[in-house]
């Protein structure tokens, strides 16, 4: 039996609280996973249920194009990289010098109808964006429940034993594509909520807070998106970057941060917003845990941002009571020299650049990467698939037709296949024999996105595992690429 090449997003038709718009199928995110219909709230859903991993997991959290979402494992190194992981080690008790993941923000899902709640804004009212709030009853804040017990939600909420802390809490709008975001959140007195201060991000724009704002993060970067989560980690790979905690920052910010906190002029004290990456040389142990594998895997691809001072070199992840045990044991024997600092792309360098090219899998498919769609079959053979409303441009694109054979001989002849797929479209595929893979300069194009391209799929301009026993790719991949 084939295997399904992508992982399938699990829709929960029977629940009340989560409807679906026909318009957002077929949408793909930066990973090449096919997100499925975009998600209605109709409820306030908790971060930890059945019932919040499928809005998210079918949510796009900020465009394809966001710093949150860029590829950068193929960025290069910061001249002074070697110095800044020094100085960030140096900075540390010699006891905290390796990764740690920390159970800490948490959120809640809520309708586009919340109510909206009046919330004071003690420090920083100047730069928060104002009151009310769509705050439900139910808000978690940072901690809860795992790192709360025995405490009820309501008892944490109003710190009922004056802990203090953080107090990140964080609601979105799915169906609005908006966060909020506060820091310090408290319910005093159980009636009136309040907060150090609050920002709202919207999740449908690369838009920043003004220059040197701060939101609930220090950097002023939304959280959100920077989390780790229970359904991305056992799907096996976070698609994001992740929020990064150094000891001490410089009194600068870099793109996409917006705002500094440290009178620190060290160069080579990491700035807000400075991007660090997992070395790719580093090679993630075959028996640590699926959850902590994602995560790393994400380090790699996509990085991680400085968000904050603190006590440790800390990535967060969300408080889930659902997490095995051993979710994350290995992470903390991560050393920091395992990291590297990579020379961040400003708003309008990487995939924001003029120009940058697009690839298109059908409608409101668009990822801004190579305009092509490959898979190779057991056999060697390629295969490319047109989108019917794509294939006569992309007929035209001479740099993507003008096919050649390795060896330099005349190209081959193409077998154009028109293939029904499950909801009665019909897409174009163009076969290559062995031999007759696309031209050089074309797997030049495709080999910058992943080192290797034999048994691998092409999605949106990424490279996604796929089974061996794929004989027939005209029928079985077929219904992968559904519009």
């Amino acid at each position: 039996m084939t295997k399904p090449l992508f992982p399938s997003v699990v829709v929960v038709t029977s629940l009340a609280l989560l409807a679906v718009s026909a318009s957002g199928s077929g949408r793909i995110n930066q990973e090449g996973r096919i997100l499925g219909p975009a998600p209605v709230v109709t409820n306030s859903v908790l971060f930890d249920t059945p019932q919040a991993d499928a809005i998210t997991s079918a949510m796009q959290i900020f465009p394809v194009t966001n710093p949150w979402n860029e590829d950068v494992s193929r960025l290069a190194v910061l001249t002074n990289s070697d110095a800044m992981i020094a100085q960030i080690i140096s900075d540390l008790a010699a006891s905290r010098r390796t990764l740690r993941a920390f159970y800490e923000m948490n959120f809640v899902l809520a309708p586009d109808s919340q109510p909206l709640v009046p919330i004071d804004f003690v420090d920083y009212p100047d730069e928060s964006d104002p009151s009310p709030y769509p705050i439900p009853p139910n808000m978690p804040i940072e901690g809860w429940p795992t790192q709360t017990e025995p405490l009820t939600l309501l008892q944490w909420q109003e710190d009922v034993n004056n802990t203090g802390g953080d107090r990140h809490s964080i609601v979105v709008q799915p169906g609005a594509g908006d966060t909020w975001e506060t820091w310090e959140a408290l319910l005093a007195g159980g009636t009136n909520w309040q907060a150090a201060n609050g920002a709202k991000f919207n999740l449908n724009t690369n838009g920043l807070r003004p220059a040197g704002w701060t939101s609930g993060d220090a950097a002023g970067l939304s959280m959100f998106p920077a989390l780790p989560r229970y359904d991305e980690c056992e799907r096996g790979m976070v698609e994001h970057a992740c929020r990064l905690v150094v000891q001490h920052s410089r009194n600068q910010y870099i793109y996409p941060a917006t705002h500094y906190a440290s009178t620190n002029t060290s160069p080579n004290e990491p700035s807000m917003g400075q991007r660090l990456r997992l070395k790719s040389s580093f090679v993630i142990p075959s028996n640590w845990a699926k959850e902590e594998t994602a995560i790393l895997l994400a380090l790699k691809k996509y990085g991680a941002l400085v968000a904050d001072n603190g006590n440790f070199f800390s990535i967060s992840v969300t408080p889930d009571d659902r997490w095995p045990s051993n979710a994350f044991d290995h992470i903390s024997t991560v050393g920091i020299t395992n990291f590297e600092v990579v020379q961040s792309t400003g708003p309008n360098g990487g995939p924001r650049s003029p120009g940058a090219p697009v690839a298109v899998a059908g409608p409101d498919e668009t990822a801004r990467h190579h305009l092509v769609s490959l898979f190779r079959s057991r056999h060697g053979d390629v295969w490319q698939r047109l989108p019917n409303q794509h294939h006569r441009q992309l007929q035209r694109a001479r740099p993507i037709h003008a096919h050649v054979a390795r060896d330099g001989r005349r190209p081959c002849r193409r077998l154009r296949r028109n293939v029904r797929c499950r909801d009665s479209t019909r897409h174009r595929f163009v076969h290559y024999p062995h031999g007759h893979e696309p031209e050089p300069k074309l797997d030049r194009r495709l080999a910058a996105l992943c080192p290797a391209i034999g048994q691998r799929v092409v999605r949106g301009g990424h490279f996604v595992d796929r089974p061996a026993d794929d004989e027939r790719p005209e029928r079985n991949l077929a219904h992968h690429f559904k519009q």
